[in-house]
């Protein structure tokens, strides 16, 4: 209510010894109404791409191309690697070892639990292992080989 009064105020303004408001301006002569778009013209279904479902390409081998894990999960992003053990270093967290391709390092705390890769019962913790222990280590490359499991061979 107040501000209603105050429009009305503010548009006759004499009442205050004040000149009135000038009339707003007059609007833009509108424009041209835009053309009406013209459709597109039909196409015949017969000059339309064929789309045929193609089945994806059979995997070569089986999955995993690698003997299963014990006690991890195998996942399309699962690798794996078995050799001779090098080291363990506690302190840095890491485990060498020789693998066929080279010395491969892990990422993984002397902690961590290593099964038997026969019935994948523990064995004990990776900093329990021996240098020339053969084991089978599982990991997915996260900023380096990050370990999931290590088998005992």
């Amino acid at each position: 209510m107040i501000l209603a009064g105050l429009i009305l105020l503010l548009a006759d303004a004499s009442p205050l010894g004040l000149p009135p408001l000038p009339p707003p301006p007059a609007p833009p002569p509108s424009a041209a109404p835009a053309p009406a778009a013209t459709p597109a013209p039909a196409v015949a279904p017969a000059a339309l791409p064929k789309v045929v479902f193609q089945p994806p390409p059979p995997t070569v081998g089986k999955f995993p191309p690698f003997p299963p894990p014990k006690v991890t999960v195998a996942s399309p992003q699962l690798k794996c690697d078995w050799g001779s053990l090098l080291s363990v270093d506690a302190k840095a967290s890491k485990m060498l070892v020789q693998v066929p391709d080279g010395v491969v390092t892990y990422l993984v705390a002397s902690t961590f639990p290593v099964v038997a890769a026969k019935d994948g019962r523990p064995v004990g913790p990776v900093s329990s292992l021996q240098r020339g222990q053969q084991v089978r280590v599982y990991y997915v490359v996260d900023r380096g080989a990050k370990v999931l499991e290590v088998d005992s061979l």
